[in-house]
């Protein structure tokens, strides 16, 4: 997912993607309608909470990990809504004992 192409994810993500939205396009949908719902500068984030992945929004430098949320990817939204591009986050694990 990036504005020069990248494929389709795949793997866990994938399955991930699969399990909450039927279809990566209805995903792609899903997230776009998100990020075109967003007032002025923000970002639209798939993330995982622990158990699943979702799609959230979020207003101007504010980051979904304040929330105890895992980005997985983020597309960021300008306040013109003529461009949107969609960056893939480094996805992070960390193990609590």
């Amino acid at each position: 997912m990036s504005p020069d192409g990248g494929g389709e994810p795949d793997g866990k993500l994938a399955r991930a993607i699969r399990e909450t939205f039927r279809t990566i396009d209805l995903f792609r949908e899903t997230m776009e309608a998100a990020a075109m719902s967003t007032f002025g500068s923000g970002w639209a984030w798939l993330v995982h909470d622990g158990t699943r992945v979702l799609i959230v929004t979020t207003t101007n430098q504010d980051c979904p990990i304040s929330d105890g949320l895992t980005p997985c990817s983020a597309s960021t939204c300008g306040s013109t809504r003529t461009t949107s591009t969609t960056r893939t986050v480094a996805r992070t694990t960390s193990r609590r004992g």
